[in-house]
C-alpha cells in the first residue's frame, strides 16, 4: 500500500499489506451504541442512512437484524438485514442501510461485507437478496454490481434504484 495511504488509516490496520478480513455476525444489544458512532464522509451523507435511523426501523421491522462488519475484532461498519417470507417458493433477504466508516473505506471491506450478507442470507434460506441504493451514489451502486448484483429497473417509494441477486449454491459471489 503506498505510503500515503498508510498515515490515513486507523493505527489497527497502518500496517496493512493485504487482504484485510472482515466478519459480519448480528450485533448485540450492547454493540448498538458504538455502531451509532460510525460515520461516513461528508460527501456521503446525503446518500447514507445513518445508523442511528436504521436501529430505529427494527420497532417497525421486528424481523430485521442489524450486522456488524468487523476487521480484527473492531467494529468498522454496519448493514441492516430482514428475511421477506412472501411467498414460500422464493424468500427474499433485504439489505439497507449499508455503511463502512470513513477511515475503513477503499479497502475491500465493503464488498467483503456484501459476499458475507449474500451468504448470509442463503444460510437464512433466501432465493434472493435485494437492496436499493440513491442514484447518486454511484460507488455504491458499483460495489454492488461487483459483488454480482444486477439491477432490477425498479425505483422504490424512497426513489432509490432496486438491485437483486441470485442465492443459489454454487453461483454466488466469493
Amino acid at each position: 500500500m503506498p505510503r500515503a495511504y498508510r498515515r490515513h488509516l486507523p493505527s489497527s490496520l497502518a500496517e496493512y499489506h493485504g487482504v484485510v478480513t472482515t466478519t459480519v455476525r448480528p450485533l448485540a444489544n450492547h454493540e448498538h451504541a458504538a455502531a451509532r458512532s460510525l460515520t461516513v464522509s461528508r460527501s456521503q451523507q446525503d446518500l447514507v442512512e445513518p445508523v442511528a435511523s436504521s436501529l430505529e426501523s427494527m420497532g417497525r421491522y421486528p424481523d430485521s437484524e442489524p450486522l456488524g462488519i468487523f476487521v480484527d475484532g473492531e467494529l468498522v461498519g454496519f448493514m441492516m438485514g430482514q428475511l421477506l417470507a412472501a411467498n414460500d417458493t422464493s424468500p427474499t433477504y433485504l439489505i439497507w442501510g449499508l455503511l463502512v466508516d470513513h477511515r475503513y473505506q477503499r479497502l475491500g471491506i465493503g464488498r467483503s461485507a456484501v459476499v458475507q450478507a449474500i451468504h448470509h442470507a442463503a444460510d437464512s434460506g433466501a432465493a434472493m437478496v435485494t437492496l436499493a441504493y440513491e442514484p447518486a451514489n454511484t460507488a455504491a451502486r458499483h460495489l454492488y454490481r461487483s459483488a454480482g448484483f444486477v439491477e432490477t429497473g425498479s425505483i422504490n417509494a424512497d426513489g432509490e434504484h432496486e438491485m437483486v441477486i441470485s442465492v443459489t449454491k454454487g453461483s454466488m459471489p466469493q
